[in-house]
């Protein structure tokens, strides 16, 4: 669903 973008922007605050 749509938070897949959210956490793909979680994944880059913490480095990946």
């Amino acid at each position: 669903d749509c938070n897949n973008e959210i956490y793909l922007k979680v994944k880059i605050l913490h480095g990946g």
